[in-house]
């Protein structure tokens, strides 16, 4: 099976100068279940808004996407191939 990265799929929500530039920390990724709700605190009374984790997250819970990347879908045609062959 093909390697598939985060900078390649559709579902890093990073725009174009990150992917390329910079360090993949900033990296976000929008599945549904590596979305970090809304949460209060009571300490301080602030709520703090919901967020999606990076990409590393995501790749490191294997309920999410894990080390293979079951959840991958290609950002581009180019790699449509490397798609079906994963199926």
């Amino acid at each position: 099976m093909e390697q598939v990265t985060c900078k390649s799929c559709k579902h890093n929500t990073s725009g174009w100068l990150t992917r390329n530039l910079s360090n993949s920390v900033w990296w976000n990724c929008d599945l549904a279940e590596n979305y970090e709700p809304k949460e209060y605190n009571p300490v301080d009374g602030k709520t703090r808004g919901g967020y999606f984790r990076s990409c590393s997250v995501a790749r490191g819970i294997e309920s999410i996407c894990g080390r293979d990347g079951k959840q991958w879908v290609p950002r581009s045609k180019k790699d449509l191939f490397i798609f079906m062959k994963r199926i």
